[in-house]
């Protein structure tokens, strides 16, 4: 929506309000005064940008498109809560333009660490993960040794710099950014959001690498403190990632509840293919195929992630395998090889996925030779990734397709290189 540069922050927002059929007071209930409202419209006062946020939310609009240029005549930590909604929201172009105005401002020392690590999370989301880290990381290194900054800062830079190489795929370095900043954040206190973010992605990352155990400690500590204070989107979050750690279906259930109540299409689409895969595919299996290919379709169509879709047609393969049903198991192999046509990059453990699911086809087609080199490619990949525990759940493929071939040896072998990557995954074998 284009910026209507000639009216006043009021003007616009009384026209958003109008448009949406509000009146004042419907507008403000659970959020502020009514006077609040009246305030904003009449350019009286503008209340904090938590709230204006709360508002934007609730008339559909941007808050971007509220404030338009006329945000930057505003104080710096103001300026600085707009760069913070901005990111959350996926604002990264506008969020980088405000943040390249704030730098040439004559900042405190403090504002320039907020400014830096917006920066950084704004780069890692939209595309620039790489530069991200080299950010944060000289940031981190910097205060290590000097020690001029909080340790909430120091924990936040510690989660960013998490994020960074997560988006990177590096989920071993990841893991011990995250493990740093929970260190850190033990120092605390008292338990606040920082903390409990860090502590929520440490237990994710623990997820990836196949900490299992780990990741339902870390995810039960920050699932308690977004529950009392009523952070939903994280408390879905938290529901989620436990119900991946612990295939509990009533933190599923949960977690897709809140998806829904939050409107957060993408990760209620993720919830319900957890719950289809997992649950749903034990009562009837085609049912949750057909489900688990709309939503393949809708994470290529609606959300461009043809990424996603790759997974979900190779977990639509497995439920039908699963169930013995090859013919449909094939169809949906088919069409999540068409798909990673789409997908711009091999090292991703989406496409580790479908490697291992084209090793188990060609296995149930006698192709040991065949099965064998997917199952080598596809633990290749993840083991890239130090996801050591879905590494070797690939390998194994080829062990077994070794033993079909009566190349016991080389079952052995494999099977040896298994454990190997178990016990550096922290777990042992049951082989």
């Amino acid at each position: 929506m284009q910026l209507e540069k000639e009216l006043t922050i009021g003007q616009r927002f009384k026209k958003y309000r109008k448009a949406q059929g509000y009146s004042q007071q419907q507008l403000s209930e659970g959020i502020c005064s009514y006077s609040t409202v009246s305030q904003i419209e009449c350019d009286r006062a503008l209340p904090s940008v938590s709230t204006l946020e709360k508002l934007a939310e609730r008339l559909c609009v941007p808050l971007r498109e509220i404030l338009g240029e006329q945000e930057r005549a505003f104080d710096v930590n103001f300026q600085l809560d707009v760069v913070r909604v901005y990111v959350a929201k996926g604002d990264y172009a506008d969020a980088l333009e405000l943040i390249g105005e704030l730098q040439g401002q004559d900042l405190l020392e403090h504002q320039r660490h907020v400014l830096l690590l917006s920066q950084a999370e704004a780069m890692s989301r939209g595309g620039q993960p790489k530069e991200a880290e080299r950010l944060i990381q000289d940031f981190v290194l910097a205060q290590e040794k000097q020690q001029t900054v909080s340790d909430e800062m120091l924990c936040d830079a510690y989660n960013k710099l998490g994020n960074a190489f997560n988006y990177q795929r590096d989920f071993e370095k990841a893991f011990s950014a995250f493990e740093h900043g929970y260190h850190v954040s033990l120092r605390f206190d008292i338990v606040n959001r920082s903390a409990a973010v860090v502590t929520m992605n440490l237990g994710i990352l623990c997820i990836q690498l196949g900490f299992h155990d780990d990741a339902k400690k870390y995810l039960e500590q920050a699932r308690e403190y977004f529950a009392e204070k009523t952070d939903l989107q994280n408390l879905a979050r938290s529901l989620f990632s436990m119900a991946v750690a612990t295939k509990n279906k009533e933190y599923i259930v949960q977690a897709l509840s809140l998806y829904d109540s939050l409107n957060d299409l993408r990760n209620a689409y993720l919830a319900k293919q957890h719950y289809v895969y997992y649950f749903a595919s034990q009562d009837d299996y085609k049912a949750a195929v057909e489900e688990l290919q709309n939503l393949a379709f809708k994470f290529e169509n609606d959300l461009d992630d043809p990424e996603m879709s790759v997974y979900l047609y190779g977990r639509a393969f497995m439920v039908s395998r699963n169930s013995g049903d090859q013919e449909l198991a094939e169809f949906n192999l088919n069409y999540a090889e068409e798909k990673s046509l789409k997908v711009n990059y091999e090292n991703s453990h989406r496409i580790a996925y479908l490697h291992r699911c084209k090793a188990l086809n060609e296995m149930s087609k006698n192709n040991f030779q065949n099965s064998i080199s997917q199952s080598l490619k596809s633990s290749e990949l993840y083991a890239n990734m130090k996801m050591y525990s879905e590494s070797a759940e690939s390998l194994q493929i080829a062990a077994e397709a070794y033993s079909q071939l009566g190349k016991f040896q080389e079952a052995y072998e494999v099977l040896t290189r298994v454990n190997k990557l178990l016990r550096r995954d922290g777990r042992e074998s049951d082989e």
